[in-house]
């Protein structure tokens, strides 16, 4: 239930600094005619985002001869999409942006379908990894429980995004992404273990004397991947808030010098205007 609730946390929160990125920039750019297109985007990324796990959960959770292969190939997919956010996602500002002024000058139904995809990217890529995480939980854990757990932090990321961007909580946002990513590794060694137990048990791979599984469901019952993802992730709220403060300083040592082109700033993300 903790797993759950971090996981949704932490894939929420991005979500929404993301979708506030875009909404900021396209009122300060005079562009509110654009915003539904932001809305229709979202909208869709979340349903192919349910259809999704709703596919998967059909044909690949439940049959345990597929059950190991696909925590695998989830554990292969979120490394991918932590590399890709590792190098890219850090400068989501300027990616927003520059998608946006690519657009000036093209017809209004032109801009608002690249708008409207870039809104679906940005939030399909957050949304299916969070099915995965989530398919891999609820394959574990009795009762719904979970589905709480994972609504509450999608919840409570909605709110922590709207106290970051108003100010209110002064967190690094660039640091708390790259530093966050530790903890999916930590859930991705946990698919990890589902996969070799699975393996173990239709002898797809060896289990010398017994000790291999006893080790993995050891793992699994003392729920030692959920203990040490919340002492990482509470760990990152002291790290995001010292960065926080490092980042002001230089703000205002920034300040004192002449500024060349107006900004908005969400802490740790600059959004030209």
């Amino acid at each position: 239930m903790v797993s759950a609730f971090i996981i949704a946390l932490r894939e929420g929160f991005e979500i929404a600094i993301a979708l506030s990125i875009l909404f900021i920039y396209l009122k300060k750019s005079e562009r509110r005619n654009l915003l539904p297109s932001v809305g229709i985007g979202a909208a869709a990324a979340i349903a192919a985002s349910v259809a999704g796990g709703f596919i998967m959960q059909a044909y690949l959770v439940g049959d345990e001869a597929l059950e190991g292969p696909f925590y695998l190939l989830a554990s292969i997919l979120v490394i991918s999409m932590i590399v890709w956010m590792w190098r890219t996602s850090m400068q989501l500002g300027t990616q927003v942006t520059h998608t946006i002024d690519k657009m000036q000058g093209k017809t209004l139904n032109r801009t608002k379908f690249a708008i409207g995809g870039l809104a679906f990217i940005l939030v399909f890529r957050e949304g299916i990894e969070l099915v995965i995480f989530l398919l891999a939980i609820s394959s574990s854990v009795q009762g719904a429980q979970w589905v709480i757990a994972a609504i509450v932090g999608l919840a409570l990321s909605g709110v922590l995004c709207v106290a970051v961007v108003r100010g209110m909580v002064r967190v690094n946002i660039q640091k708390f992404f790259k530093a966050s990513a530790i903890v999916l590794i930590i859930f991705v060694a946990q698919l990890i273990n589902g996969a070799a137990h699975e393996f173990i048990e239709h002898n797809w791979i060896p289990n010398p004397g017994g000790r291999l599984m006893a080790f993995i469901d050891w793992a699994e019952d003392s729920n030692v991947f959920a203990g040490v993802a919340v002492v990482a992730f509470l760990a990152l709220i002291p790290y995001a808030l010292l960065q926080a403060g490092a980042a002001r300083r230089r703000g205002r040592i920034a300040r004192s010098m002449p500024a060349k082109v107006s900004e908005k700033n969400i802490p740790g993300m600059k959004v030209k205007l």
